[in-house]
């Protein structure tokens, strides 16, 4: 049985989350939209700033890197799947996180 590891759990900078909900608004998808993107964060980190992906409705995906919040640059398309949450999260999750660390 596979125990996801959960850095993101251990972030304490508030700005952290408000860059992951930055972008998730710049793609198109913030609070209002009707179609929501998800995310899924890194668990490789020990929680400072966990990379991230976001999986857009149409089954695109998008890489951000957790220390510059820029679109991460990787071979391929997405960050391996075994390195990435089993959970995935929507706006307010994301929101709701952002209130825990401030």
């Amino acid at each position: 049985m596979k125990i996801d590891k959960k850095p993101w759990e251990d972030v304490t900078d508030p700005s952290y989350f408000r860059k992951v909900i930055g972008n998730m608004v710049d793609l198109g998808f913030g609070r209002t939209s009707s179609a929501g993107a998800l995310v899924r964060f890194g668990t490789t980190g020990i929680g400072h700033s966990p990379h991230y992906q976001f999986e857009l409705p149409d089954k695109s995906v998008v890489c951000f890197n957790g220390l510059n919040h820029k679109e991460a640059s990787i071979d391929g398309e997405e960050f391996a799947n075994r390195n990435l949450s089993t959970e995935q999260f929507n706006y307010l999750q994301v929101e709701t996180m952002l209130a825990g660390a401030i």
